[in-house]
């Protein structure tokens, strides 16, 4: 049967060597980890995957983000969305993805329209994250480089241009 305490954070990574960084904490402090597993969350409050006992709200992607500043390690392949969210919620958060600049999210994240949301940036090495499975998508080492945001929630999303 599948488990919560099974299913860790996104694409088979940890983040514990990232966080206790002195970089990363430079991005904190956070109230609510997005993505995370009770085995693996940074801080008390949390979403998951799956249902459990300390979970806070399963699937991040269909939580409000309001009022909270998160640390968000998503799927990688669920960026655009956590940035629509991060915009409708306007929230704040540390937000660590892979250097990966050809893709659309990266884009969108450099663009113009997130400058006033983009409070800090530091590149850190993908080293920081740990393959938590011999499965795990990277193998057994991450190398791609990680951008760290820390994004800022910035006012009324009905201001006009």
């Amino acid at each position: 049967m599948l488990t919560a305490e099974h299913v860790r954070r996104p694409d088979g990574l940890l983040a514990r060597a990232l966080v206790a960084s002195p970089r990363a904490a430079a991005f904190g402090p956070w109230d609510e980890d997005r993505y995370a597993s009770p085995s693996n969350a940074t801080c008390p409050r949390f979403n998951a995957l799956l249902d459990s006992v300390h979970v806070e709200g399963v699937n991040a992607l269909t939580q409000d983000w309001r009022g909270a500043v998160s640390f968000v390690l998503p799927n990688f392949h669920e960026l655009d969305k956590t940035l629509d969210i991060l915009e409708r919620d306007d929230s704040g958060a540390a937000l660590v993805v892979p250097e990966w600049p050809f893709r659309a999210w990266w884009r969108r994240l450099h663009s113009a329209a997130w400058v006033r949301r983009v409070a800090a940036r530091k590149f850190v090495s993908g080293a920081a994250l740990t393959p938590n499975a011999q499965d795990c998508f990277c193998g057994s080492r991450f190398t791609t480089r990680l951008l760290i945001s820390r994004i800022r929630a910035v006012g009324s999303r009905a201001e006009t241009v």
